[in-house]
């Protein structure tokens, strides 16, 4: 017997990755890379300059009131991002507050 996850993942991921497939991993598994912040933070997209996969800008949707606090994390945020892509794919995090 397969999990629901494990028959949707491929689906999912073949569809968020139109961009690219590091976001589509990044909003896929963002619970089990940042679970202390999962309830405030949500990856909203990643932007790559010159066709670099090392290069990427990480736009992150964070709830209001929370801005200073994700923004003093900044530098564990992309730590644990980039471990869990296993090389340096990110190294810019931009904030932006929902409404």
């Amino acid at each position: 017997m397969k999990t629901l996850t494990k028959l949707t993942y491929p689906i999912i991921e073949n569809c968020l990755s139109k961009n690219n497939k590091i976001e589509a991993k990044l909003i896929i598994n963002w619970s089990k890379i940042a679970p202390e912040y999962n309830n405030i933070i949500f990856p909203k997209k990643v932007m790559f300059f010159n066709n670099k996969t090392n290069q990427g800008k990480l736009v992150l949707d964070v709830t209001r009131g929370f801005g200073p606090v994700i923004q003093m994390q900044i530098p564990y945020l992309l730590n644990k991002i980039n471990d869990f892509l296993g090389y340096k794919a990110i190294n810019e995090i931009k904030i932006k507050q929902m409404v």
